[in-house]
């Protein structure tokens, strides 16, 4: 059988955290390596939280990293989410409404609320069959009834008990109900222990007397996740469900369904929560938490595949003696090494330090051409800067950025790095530590450096390094100090900072009649 895995967000915003887009490169990666289908499919049943524009945010940021997904909802289908065809109210009232329906009928629709008619087929059966129930129970009368539960009492509601002329009498009369799960009636049957092998977490045990009736359909015809996620894994034939941590609790109940169906039971993955370094979940009030956010900040694509594979993933890779653990990996390698057994049963830690360590290996791996239309396609998405259009004019803007890349950690510092180029520093400060030692004969050693510029080519590109160094080292020898020091005034003076990417460079590429000038100002 073919492998096929999907990621499956609800849209609640165009945004995808950074702990499901680890989920999702999971499932891409699995079906990759196995010549296999990677399915986008939307779990909108959640309509009161629904976000216009969410799916077209997801497969942006998909085709951002170059993600190729192959079963993914159609424009039209997308055009639909905002108009559900809700079913009637009575859509119970002929138990065989939807009995016919074929499920390939529905191949190729992966938006949930336009497949409602699949999962009232499945529902209307599992009532039929004893193993789900019709609950009319209103808002306050299930309150009433959970306050006077014991708390660790499973839910059972008294409808269970109706029988099939009282609830149809009901529905005549218009009662709204919903569909639950009938777990007493599967308890009688095959006994109340239900086991099975998480790929993950490994051999799980639930006891069906600590889970509750659950809804599976809700009064306005639309299924729960926990029924809606089976019928859709059985129809789309999903091989490997990898999911997040968070619907462990969840799994007991859509264990039932399959056994009740008849279905074999898909091997669920339940890959655990990353952490925040000072404890408790990810939280976006210690820095960004969803995905494009880490992009609109300068982190290339590569390195946070790279980063956050690695976070709660380990490959198995043969080290020889003394030889240091490899962490940089391509997309195709990483797809290559993966293997879900690798996945970490711990909760990982979330290292912005390490994320970072990650970029600034790309940025300085990168050919020089690369990083150049890398950082201008981040320009032109993502940047607000006032000198943008200046970057974009610039012939030069290539030598810039190659000059500044070793010491940049994100796309935004390289721009900040490169601003000076563009900008001439106003009201240098140069009551630095640096420059203590020669306070006093700045105005000199700024006239003696003028005139060692000045001597050199009009073409600065023509300008040898072993020339200019000697110019500045005799000034520094005239004046009896520290070479280092002569250097550090003409930084400040045609920077503005005592830190600069080498600063021969940045004079060529500046050019004699600019440096002048900032010297002249100085």
């Amino acid at each position: 059988m073919k492998v096929r895995t999907r990621i499956a967000p609800s849209p609640t915003g165009p945004q995808m955290h950074i702990g499901n887009f680890r989920t999702a490169l999971y499932s891409y990666m699995w079906a990759k390596k196995n010549a296999g289908e990677f399915i986008l499919r939307v779990e909108d049943t959640d309509r009161k939280r629904y976000v216009k524009g969410s799916v077209e945010g997801y497969m942006e940021l998909f085709n951002a990293f170059d993600l190729h997904i192959d079963k993914f909802p159609s424009e039209d289908q997308i055009k639909k989410l905002d108009e559900v065809d809700y079913p009637s109210i009575d859509w119970f009232l002929d138990e065989n409404t939807y009995s016919n329906i074929n499920d390939e009928d529905f191949e190729g629709i992966y938006i949930q609320t336009q497949r409602l008619p699949l999962y009232l087929k499945y529902a209307q059966k599992l009532v039929n069959d004893g193993h789900a129930y019709l609950c009319f129970l209103s808002e306050e009368e299930l309150k009433n009834l959970k306050e006077s539960m014991p708390t660790y009492q499973p839910f059972r509601s008294p409808d269970r008990f109706l029988s099939s002329e009282e609830r149809m009498q009901k529905i005549k009369e218009g009662k709204p109900y919903v569909v639950r799960l009938n777990v007493e009636n599967f308890i009688k049957q095959k006994g109340d222990i239900l086991e099975y092998e998480d790929l993950v977490l490994g051999k799980m045990k639930f006891d069906l007397n600590t889970v509750d009736d659950q809804v599976l359909i809700k009064s306005n015809g639309i299924p729960t996740y926990h029924l809606a996620v089976v019928v859709d894994d059985q129809n789309m034939d999903i091989t490997h469900p990898i999911r997040g941590y968070g619907w462990l609790p969840s799994t007991p109940k859509q264990i039932l369904i399959y056994n009740i169906l008849g279905w074999e039971m898909k091997p669920f993955a339940h890959v655990t929560d990353i952490l925040d370094p000072a404890g408790g979940k990810l939280s976006k009030r210690k820095g960004a938490v969803f995905t494009t956010e880490f992009i609109k900040e300068g982190y290339l694509t590569d390195a946070i595949i790279n980063f956050i594979t690695l976070v709660g993933w380990t490959p198995k890779i043969e080290r020889k003696f003394g030889e240091r653990e490899r962490e940089i990996f391509s997309l195709d390698e990483l797809i290559n090494l993966f293997s879900i057994e690798g996945i970490s049963k711990t909760n990982p830690i979330f290292d912005r330090e390490k994320l970072l360590w990650f970029n600034k290996e790309y940025i300085k791996n990168y050919d020089n051409s690369k990083l150049n239309e890398k950082f201008k396609k981040w320009l032109e998405k993502y940047s607000e800067d006032e000198l943008k259009n200046t970057f974009f004019s610039d012939e030069n803007l290539e030598a810039k950025v190659a000059l500044v890349k070793d010491r940049a950690r994100t796309l935004k510092e390289i721009l900040e790095s490169i601003k000076f180029f563009y900008v001439a520093p106003e009201n240098i400060d140069w009551n630095i530590k640096q420059l203590s030692a020669v306070s006093g004969q700045l105005s000199a050693i700024k006239s003696e450096i003028l005139e060692v510029i000045q001597k050199l080519e009009e073409n600065s590109l023509s300008w040898t390094h072993e020339e200019w160094e000697n110019g500045m080292r005799a000034i520094g020898d005239k004046f009896e100090i520290k070479h280092g020091d002569v250097f550090m005034v003409l930084r400040m003076a045609v920077v503005g900072a005592p830190f600069s990417p080498p600063l021969f460079e940045c004079l060529q590429i500046l050019g004699k009649e600019e440096v002048l000038k900032r010297l002249g100002n100085a």
